[in-house]
């Protein structure tokens, strides 16, 4: 059971299709002896899916100037299942990178890298990454960026700090299909 637009909704599959920058307030309703967690997107689409292995840098430096690049050689980093992160407000964290020593003096930025393969790329479109982030990220595909949300314009490095702070926001970045 769901509100929709504080509205009723008491099927247990719903499909909805929204205009752009329409806000729409989607929210479980308590059911007696149920506790609500946390939205998952699901898709038998997914390419790269939770559980899928990433790389990851976590040192509090930047890897290399490249390191978004198809070149770059990241052989040196750390390799984990998704989801990656750390804390209680990150449901499903499979792989916890690390923070630093201090948990009043966090690290900044964590980098990520993922290669996928695409077959038939002729027959697909309308690709999509969405990102779990507390507070921003920067986007990158086949090195080059398609969107930062909550981080400056200009150039970006491992200690540029977020324009506010937030406790956890998915974000959907559109993917061109000509960088794929």
């Amino acid at each position: 059971k769901y509100l929709f637009n504080n509205e009723k909704i008491n099927d247990q599959i719903i499909s909805l299709k929204t205009f752009t920058n329409r806000n729409i307030k989607l929210e479980p309703q308590e059911i007696p002896g149920y506790q609500f967690k946390y939205w998952q997107k699901t898709s038998e689409n997914l390419l790269l899916p939770m559980g899928s292995t990433w790389k990851y840098w976590d040192r509090n430096n930047i890897p290399a100037n490249n390191w978004h690049t198809k070149a770059y050689n990241d052989a040196s980093w750390s390799q984990g299942k998704a989801q990656l992160g750390y804390g209680d407000m990150f449901p499903n964290v499979a792989t916890t990178i690390s923070y630093g020593g201090n948990a009043n003096n966090k690290y900044l930025t964590a980098y990520f890298r993922s290669i996928l393969n695409i077959n038939s790329l002729d027959t697909k479109d309308n690709f999509l990454i969405t990102v779990y982030m507390d507070d921003g990220a920067c986007v990158y595909v086949n090195g080059v960026e398609i969107g930062r949300y909550n981080l400056p314009s200009g150039p970006l490095n491992f200690n540029t700090t977020t324009n506010t702070w937030n406790n956890g926001e998915e974000v959907d970045f559109v993917v061109p299909k000509n960088l794929l």
